[in-house]
Parts: C-alpha cells; structure tokens; sequence
C-alpha cells in the first residue's frame, strides 16, 4: 500500500480547488484531498470523513463476494499531516480521471439554437461604444441533445450506485451528498466508485451524534436538485432515506432528451464546463442562468407531483416545518399528488418525464426501472424504497 511520505510534493498536480479542500493528481495514480483545518464549517469535519473512512476501508477488507457495494466505494490508501503545513490533513486515494458527472457531459452534442428577444436596455448608450467588442451581442439558446447510451450505461450504473449504497446504509453511514460528481469512473473496469464523505454521518459514531443529535441533523446538506424534500422542509431527524431521492434525480438525468444553454455570444457553449447544466425531472432554477435555490426546487418538485395533505406527511407535521409548510401552500393539498394516483397513472406521469427511458430496448429492464424509481419517488422518507429493496428489485430484472 502506497504511503504520503512515498509521494514527493514536486509531482502533485492541483486539480481542484474549493473553501474546503483541494484535490492533486499525482502522476495519474494516486489523488490526494488536502483539508483545511483551520477552516471548519458544519458538517464539513475532517476528523469524520477520516473517522468513516477507514471504518469502510475495514468493511471492505472484511467484506465477502456476496457484498457486491464495496467495489463501488472508493478506497482509502493513506491518511496524514501535509509535511509543510501542519494545519492540513490529507487523504490518499487511487486516482480516477473522470467522474460521473464529466462523463454524462461529454455526451451532449449541439443540435441547434434558437434566438433570444433581449429587453431594450435604456441605460445602454451607444455613444459610448469605442469598439465592436462592445456592442450588444446577439443572444442564443444553444441546444444540446443527449446521447447518452441507456442501453449500454443506465441499468449497470444504477444498480451499481444502488449496491454502493446499500453498503455504505450497512454500515450505518448517510452520505448526504450524493451527485454524478462525487462518483468516479474507473474506465478500465466500468466500476462506478462513490467518494466525497466529508458531510457524511455515521449513525454509529457516538463523538459525530453527540456533536450533531440524530433527531436534530443538519438540514443544510446535498447539493442543488438533488435535496430531497424532507431537507427542504426542516426535517432534522431524516435518514439514509435522502441518498435514496439524490439517486433518483441522478438518475432521471438520463433520460432527459436534451438541455439549453445560454450564449451571448453566440459561440458554442463547451460541454467540458463545470456549469454545464444537465436537466432531471425537477431544477432548481439553474436553468434559467440563475443561482439556484431551494424554495425554486420545492415549487419545482411540487409543480410536477403536486403535494399532499400536511397530516398525510407526518415527518413534516411533526419534526419539520408544519407552519411554513402551510402558510405556503395550506393544509389540504392541491388534490394533484403523485402517490394519491392509481399506480398505473402514477408510471404513466413519471414515463412523460423520462422522454429516452422508451429508448431501452430490454422491456424487463426499462419497466424495471420506471416501476423502482417510482417507489424512490416518495415525499414522506419513511415510505421511500430502502436501499436493500432497491438493490433486490433491480438485481431480480436480471435473475
């Protein structure tokens, strides 16, 4: 096993870099996370993700063939001080060049573009124009369509992701943010691997559940679309259950026909760009060229499935946000929720926000898969699929 001290600091390559941490590629082998101590901001806690970890490093070690999720987590190698700065730890891995994320991306192709009527500006003075770089540029939505290979990626991957946190569920750990860009790729194998555990939270570790109580978790964890509903309306004693929602919308990304970007310029927006906006059945308003945010993503979610009666989500009602919840939208409903439909209407509905799940040519596979993510699509946490019945249902399409 490779050690830190075995990896001079001249062959580290920076290759990203946030408030939190930064990531260097080591020769295309290894990657290590470089964590700020001094800059410790909940639930970001360097001593759990080291804590968790190494707690599945040794669950993996220990793991036997019927444990099919420990290939898909990835591995811890090392761990230590940085040698010329005490105030960070760092983390070795194996490295992988591409991520979930950055694969879907790639397999967007421009299609076509479609001109955008820009409001008059009546602060805009021509006068002032020295150059022609500085006059009004015509506004495009670039279209993108996506040609990601269902047939050849979306059930391995699922049922992969799936195996990977049923695992990770076993060993009494939420991860709490999970997204294409916190699973990597190995291209040599077709292995998903989830990584990124710094918000994580181990339902057995006494020192993280004294610092952050079971019934009073932190709400603001995931990223963007992939919040699940109990986050956003102050449910503090959720579960696994929101991993769950996040491979939901994961997944609904790909069998999305395509995507819009916008261009003042009129040049071709990269698909290699960091923001490049991959759609799912619900957003946040990102879309829009805007930040996103969460009250967008809630009015989103309810705008495709509706809501229920505030006594028929009784997490809400009782440990989340009952009065904001009514204040906004009542107590009674909107008589449009998707689990008070019939389950035929309910496949029916969720079908229209797969456009490309019809692309699927094994019809065992592709009713499969409408039929779980159907029973992921669950507002109340206690009622969503469970990670276990997740991986027996997709495992049995191919029994």
């Amino acid at each position: 096993m490779s050690k830190l001290s075995d990896l001079p600091l001249t062959e580290r390559k920076l290759v990203k870099s946030t408030k939190f941490a930064r990531i260097f590629n080591v020769n295309d082998k290894y990657a290590i996370k470089s964590i700020s101590t001094d800059f410790i901001v909940a639930p970001h806690n360097h001593e759990v993700e080291r804590s968790i970890l190494l707690k599945l490093r040794s669950a993996i070690e220990e793991s036997s063939s019927k444990d099919k999720g420990a290939i898909h987590i990835i591995g811890l190698l090392d761990y230590g001080r940085n040698e010329q700065d005490e105030d960070e730890v760092e983390l070795l891995f194996p490295y992988y060049p591409f991520s979930l994320y950055e694969l879907m991306r790639t397999q967007y192709r421009q299609s076509g573009h479609q001109e955008l009527n820009k409001k008059f500006n009546p602060y805009y003075n021509l006068t002032t124009v020295t150059n022609e770089e500085d006059l009004p540029t015509r506004t495009k939505e670039l279209i993108y369509k996506n040609y990601f290979d269902v047939n050849k990626y979306a059930y391995k991957y699922f049922l992969q992701i799936a195996e990977g946190l049923q695992f990770i569920h076993h060993n009494g750990i939420i991860h709490r943010d999970i997204k294409p860009q916190n699973i990597m790729v190995d291209v040599e194998t077709d292995l998903l691997k989830i990584t990124d555990f710094g918000i994580s939270y181990d339902t057995q570790n006494t020192k993280q559940t004294v610092a952050e109580s079971p019934e009073r978790k932190i709400t603001d964890v995931s990223s963007s679309i992939y919040k699940a509903p109990e986050l956003l309306l102050g449910v503090k004693n959720y579960g696994y259950a929101v991993d769950i929602w996040s491979l939901l919308i994961l997944v609904s990304q790909w069998f999305q026909k395509d995507t819009k970007m916008i261009s003042t310029t009129g040049r071709i927006v990269s698909e290699t760009r960091d923001d490049f906006y991959i759609p799912a059945i619900i957003d946040d308003g990102t879309q829009d060229g805007q930040n996103g945010s969460d009250i967008r993503l809630l009015l989103s979610i309810f705008s495709k499935f509706g809501y229920p009666k505030v006594l028929d989500w009784k997490e809400v009602s009782e440990f989340g946000s009952e009065d904001a919840f009514i204040g906004m939208f009542g107590e009674q409903g909107d008589g449009k929720y998707f689990k008070y439909l019939p389950d035929e209407e309910q496949l029916e509905q969720l079908k229209v926000l797969l456009p490309r799940l019809n692309e699927i040519n094994d019809v065992t596979i592709r009713d499969g898969i409408l039929n779980v993510m159907a029973k992921m699509l669950v507002y109340d946490s206690t009622k969503r699929i469970s990670s276990d019945k997740l991986v027996s249902e997709l495992a049995s399409l191919k029994a």
